[in-house]
């Protein structure tokens, strides 16, 4: 990969550099080659040319309010550093996306931390946008990723300027930069949330005065959730250890996600509170840890939290607060003792006193529906699916792990299961988030959660900033809501009678393409994306996916729709 170094030429001389680039042509003798993999393949710095596509124009196509990304891979055919910018695109009618819209970030690949401490650790491409200078060597390939944010007002229309790099002796490579602004804003996806788990916005150590210092950051992270898509929080307990009647590290969390617009359902983790995280020798380092259950206490506890919150919440007006009592209660499996104890007494007790309340409990749930991890440290496979029985009336949001349920149980069952009781049905896939599968990625959040019904994303943890990955997922929800937006405008009978008639055969094709496996899984995500982005019919030889080509079929069908 391609270094990069900080320009400091003369601000004038770099001006005057950077309009000349943007305005006119072609690229010197030995300027660098623009090309493209597109979104969903990583840039590798000994990339030539010849494994893209050479870029002459830069076309994209979004909704107001949209971000929008372009993978832009850049090939030195000299030493050199250059500078990336963009004029103000401009559409016929006179309307402006400024050039500060469109945001360049050098891409490299790093470990980062997060928010969890080592154990969230993300290893990926991760985004720079405040580095806009190249460093580019003979031979090599360095990588930016281009994204234009359209201003939620932007009317509908064509807009054009120029992406250009500029050298610093004034050399410049220029290439037209187009958007398509659709007559419509993307609809939410209704009744489907999506959130990142268990980021500490505060800290669990937290005191007023870490929180005043905390906040700028922890506003950072929370636009960032927003920016990607997510629709509400699932922060970490941050009012350990309990005491009565305080819960500012919550209302903190609570303020901060409804100013920046993240207003759906709280998920709360608060399982520290009444000692029901994992423990046992494996998580002794742990706060709040089982080994210190005590049902009495614990459970009268948990009745005088729930008050709290309830009256706090009616109070300042917040979004329902779901309690998470318990984190994934069936991997305590080094301990059986204590693997029963979360089982049999936590999770089935604690969500009964909510249930009993009035209130919402959820937990994440992995091995007591699930064959495959089971047989990871349990020698019967089945034995928990018993203990996880004695909380299936009570648990009303159930968080299902690695994306389904599996085994002797599956997603059709679980789901029926959900509609009897009156329960949603989210899940939680990891790796769609911590891994580097960019189809998992795009798919899992957007269109596999479509076609399954699921009622929440969700995945464990957030990346520490932006990556690769996590780009990719705003990208699938991003599908989700075109689709949404297709099926809101035909409920809505907008459109001629054929053009509603041609947008349902577009969503039915669609959904028919979505091939699931009898647990409701994808298995090979990159193979589904080529025949899910073909609706099912890949040109002879084509085994890649073409989202580009999907979206053009969605923006056309909501297109004719808002006529």
């Amino acid at each position: 990969m391609a270094t990069t170094h900080r320009m400091r030429p003369p601000v004038a001389a770099l001006a005057a550099a950077l309009t000349a680039a943007l305005t006119a042509g072609a690229a010197p003798a030995a300027g660098p080659i623009l090309f493209t993999k597109g979104v969903m393949v990583d840039v590798k710095g000994e990339d030539a040319p010849s494994t893209g596509k050479v870029v002459e124009k830069i076309e994209l196509i979004a909704c107001p309010g949209e971000f929008e990304p372009f993978s832009l891979a850049i090939h030195g055919r000299a030493e050199g550093g250059w500078r990336c910018g963009a004029t103000d695109l401009r559409s016929e009618g006179g309307e402006v996306i400024p050039g500060s819209a469109v945001v360049t970030a050098l891409v490299r690949f790093e470990s980062t931390k997060g928010h969890l401490g080592e154990g969230s650790r993300v290893k990926d491409f991760v985004l720079n946008p405040q580095v806009r200078d190249v460093a580019l060597t003979e031979g090599k390939t360095a990588w930016v990723w281009l994204t234009v944010h359209v201003p939620d007002g932007a009317k509908p229309g064509r807009y054009a300027g120029r992406f250009a790099l500029t050298a610093e002796g004034g050399e410049k490579v220029s290439v037209p930069l187009v958007v398509r602004v659709l007559p419509v804003k993307l609809r939410a996806v209704p009744g489907v949330q999506f959130a990142l788990l268990y980021p500490a916005a505060f800290g669990q150590y937290h005191t007023a005065k870490t929180r005043a210092e905390r906040l700028p950051e922890a506003r950072k992270l929370y636009r960032q959730l927003k920016d990607h898509g997510m629709t509400c929080i699932a922060p970490k307990g941050s009012d350990w250890p309990y005491k009565p009647g305080q819960i500012d590290g919550l209302a903190a969390c609570v303020d901060l996600a409804k100013e920046v617009g993240l207003t759906g359902p709280v998920i709360w983790y608060m399982s520290a509170m009444i000692n029901g995280v994992k423990g046992g020798r494996l998580f002794k380092h742990y706060d709040g840890k089982c080994d210190n259950w005590s049902e009495q206490r614990d459970l009268a506890n948990l009745a005088e939290i729930v008050k709290t919150v309830q009256a706090r919440a009616k109070e300042k007006h917040w979004p329902e607060i779901v309690f998470a009592t318990v984190d994934e209660p069936g991997t305590q499996t080094e301990d059986l003792k204590i693997r029963e104890l979360r089982l049999k007494v936590i999770t089935p007790k604690t969500l009964k006193v909510l249930d009993d309340l009035g209130v919402r409990g959820c937990i994440t749930v992995s091995e007591p529906v699930d064959d495959r991890h089971n047989k990871w440290r349990v020698k019967e496979p089945d034995e928990l699916r018993k203990l996880w029985d004695l909380s299936r009336p009570y648990c009303h949001i159930r968080i299902y792990a690695y994306g389904c349920p599996q085994g002797k149980t599956n997603l059709a069952a679980e789901k029926a299961d959900c509609r009897k009781r009156g329960h949603e049905m989210w899940f939680y896939n990891n790796a769609a988030i911590m891994g580097r599968d960019r189809h998992c990625a795009r798919l899992y959040w957007g269109l596999w959660g479509w076609k399954v019904g699921a009622q929440g994303i969700t995945a464990w943890t957030y990346p520490g900033g932006r990556s690769v990955q996590f780009e990719l997922a705003r990208e699938g929800i991003d599908d989700a809501r075109y689709v949404a937006t297709i099926e809101g405008l035909i409920q809505d009978k907008r459109g001629t009678p054929a053009a509603r008639e041609a947008a349902r055969a577009l969503l039915d094709s669609l959904r028919a393409s979505i091939k699931l496996d009898a647990n409701g899984s994808i298995r090979n995500w990159a193979e589904a994306s080529a025949a899910i982005t073909h609706l099912g019919r890949p040109p002879a030889g084509r085994k890649t996916a073409d989202f580009a080509a999907l979206k053009r079929r969605m923006a056309d069908a909501i297109e004719s729709l808002a006529k």
